[in-house]
C-alpha cells in the first residue's frame, strides 16, 4: 500500500500533469491507516487545480444489520475527520456513497447542508444517527440531485428543503410508519419506495400525506415486496401530486387486500401514460378478480392503447409452495386460450 500511495502521489504532482483530471473516483475504507495519506494527496491535488470533480465511496456492501455498532461509529468518525482535515475535498465532491456508518445526528445533517455543498449524488447504505429515530434534512443551499437510502434504520426521513432534488429512492424500508415526509422539493420528478414493513401495520398508508406539497413528480414506483401493506384509496387528495405523473409502477401487491383500490390512483393521474401493476408471485393467471380489475382499468383509461399481460413467477418461492391447480390458476398456455381471455375482456367491457 505504501508503494501504491507513492505512485499516486507522483501521478498527482503538478510537474507531471499535462491535463486536468475531470473526475477522480476514490474507493476506500476511511478508518484505514492510509486514509490520511490519501487525504493529503487528494487535498493537495485539488488545491493545485489538478482535480476538478471527485466521486468517493467509503466502506463495502455487507449483509444488512450484520455490522457491529462500534465499527459503524468508527467509520462515521473517519468520514467526519476526512472532511474536517481536508476541506478542499468537500469543495469538489460530486458523488458520495457511504456504507455502514453511525453518525451523530448533527454531524450527518451538517455534512449535507454545510460541508458538501457541491454534492449531487448521495447514497446511504445501512447508515443511521444512533438512537435518533427520525432523520431531518433541511439544506436550502444544497445542489443534491439524487438521494438514495437502502436498509437504513430510521423510522422516518423528513425532507425540509432540497431545492435541486430530482430523484428520491427509499430502498427496503421496514418501518411500520410512513417512511417519508416532503417539504420544499420543487424539482422532484421521481420517487421510488421499496417497503417491506411488517404485517403489524395498523392503519393504511395515505399516499397524499407522503407526497404532500409535490407537483412535479412524473414517475412513482411503490414496491410492497409482498407484505400486507394497504394504501388508503384516495382520488381528490392526490390530484395535485399526480397532475404531472406519467409513469406509475405498483409492485409486490398483497392480493388479499383486493385490486380495485388501485384504480383510484389511475383516476387521480390525468396525464398517466404507463401503469404497471405487479402481483406478488402470481403474474397474470386469468382469475375472475384479475379480469374485473383489468376491466376497471380499461373503463377509466379513455386513451388506453394496449394492455400487456405477463406470465411471471418467482422460482424460489414456487419451489416452496403447493403446486398450482392448472385448471383454476394459470397463465393461458396457448393462442386459443389467450384469444379467449382477450374476447372475454372485449365482450364484458366493450364500452371501455
Amino acid at each position: 500500500m505504501a508503494s501504491l500511495t507513492e505512485v499516486v502521489r507522483s501521478m498527482m504532482a503538478t510537474t507531471r500533469r499535462k491535463s486536468i483530471i475531470t473526475k477522480l473516483c476514490i474507493s476506500l475504507f476511511l478508518t484505514n491507516i492510509y486514509s490520511n495519506e490519501i487525504g493529503d494527496i487528494v487535498n493537495e491535488a485539488v488545491e493545485n487545480g489538478v482535480v476538478k470533480d471527485i466521486e468517493l465511496i467509503s466502506g463495502v456492501d455487507r449483509l444488512p444489520f450484520d455490522v457491529p455498532d462500534d465499527e459503524m461509529v468508527q467509520h462515521a468518525d473517519g468520514i467526519n475527520s476526512l472532511f474536517r482535515n481536508y476541506p478542499k475535498i468537500s469543495c469538489c465532491l460530486r458523488s458520495l456513497i457511504l456504507y455502514n456508518a453511525t453518525f451523530c445526528k448533527s454531524d450527518l445533517h451538517n455534512l449535507l447542508a454545510n460541508t458538501c455543498t457541491e454534492l449531487q449524488y448521495l447514497h446511504l447504505y445501512q447508515c443511521d444517527t444512533g438512537i435518533n429515530p427520525v432523520f431531518k434534512i433541511d439544506a436550502p443551499n444544497s445542489k443534491l440531485n439524487v438521494l438514495e437510502f437502502a436498509y437504513c434504520s430510521w423510522i422516518q426521513v423528513e425532507v425540509g428543503c432540497l431545492p435541486k432534488l430530482e430523484q428520491l429512492i427509499l430502498g427496503y424500508w421496514s418501518s411500520p410508519y410512513l417512511p417519508l415526509t416532503l417539504g420544499r422539493v420543487p424539482c422532484l420528478k421521481e420517487v421510488d419506495i421499496y417497503s417491506g414493513t411488517a404485517s403489524y401495520q395498523k392503519q393504511p398508508f395515505k399516499l397524499s400525506e407522503l407526497l404532500g406539497g409535490t407537483t412535479c413528480i412524473t414517475t412513482l414506483t411503490l414496491d410492497f415486496l409482498g407484505q400486507k401493506i394497504w394504501l388508503k384509496p384516495e382520488k381528490y387528495q392526490l390530484r395535485s401530486a399526480f397532475r404531472n405523473l406519467r409513469e406509475l409502477l405498483v409492485h409486490g401487491i398483497f392480493v388479499g387486500f383486493g385490486l380495485l383500490w388501485t384504480t383510484a390512483l389511475l383516476e387521480a393521474a390525468p396525464s398517466l401514460e404507463t401503469l404497471d401493476i405487479e402481483l406478488k408471485l402470481c403474474g397474470f393467471n386469468a382469475t375472475e378478480e384479475q379480469i374485473v380489475f383489468i376491466g376497471a382499468v380499461m373503463e377509466r383509461a379513455s386513451n388506453l392503447r394496449a394492455v400487456v399481460l405477463k406470465e411471471q413467477y418467482c422460482k424460489d418461492c414456487s419451489a416452496l409452495r403447493t403446486p398450482i391447480d392448472s385448471g383454476k390458476c394459470r397463465f393461458p398456455s396457448n393462442e386459443d386460450e389467450q384469444e379467449m381471455v382477450v374476447n372475454n375482456l372485449r365482450n364484458r367491457f366493450s364500452g371501455a
